[in-house]
């Protein structure tokens, strides 16, 4: 089956709080067990809804991408503002 294209597509990114401290606290063999558990429930409820899991891995880079593009769509949300202000005083 291949990947879903189109508007109707959905990115999901879950993270588990305090993941660090979770780790230590319970020991890696514990944490592994949690986390998979978290993949599992998350995997059951994508695909009870006809949803594909794509891809599976650490993403912290991948946020700061997305951070990144939706800050650089808050500033120019900002600049078209601002300019819609200023051609309206110009009025």
């Amino acid at each position: 089956m291949g990947l879903p294209t189109g508007p109707g597509v959905t990115f999901m990114f879950t993270d588990i709080e305090g993941s660090t401290r979770l780790e230590r606290a319970v020991g890696s063999a514990a944490w592994s067990e949690i986390v998979a558990r978290h993949d599992g429930l998350l995997r059951s409820a994508i695909e009870a809804h006809g949803g594909v899991e794509a891809a599976h891995r650490l993403v912290e880079p991948r946020l700061r991408a997305v951070r990144g593009a939706l800050l650089e769509q808050r500033v120019d949300a900002l600049v078209a503002l601002r300019r819609e202000r200023r051609d309206r005083a110009r009025l």
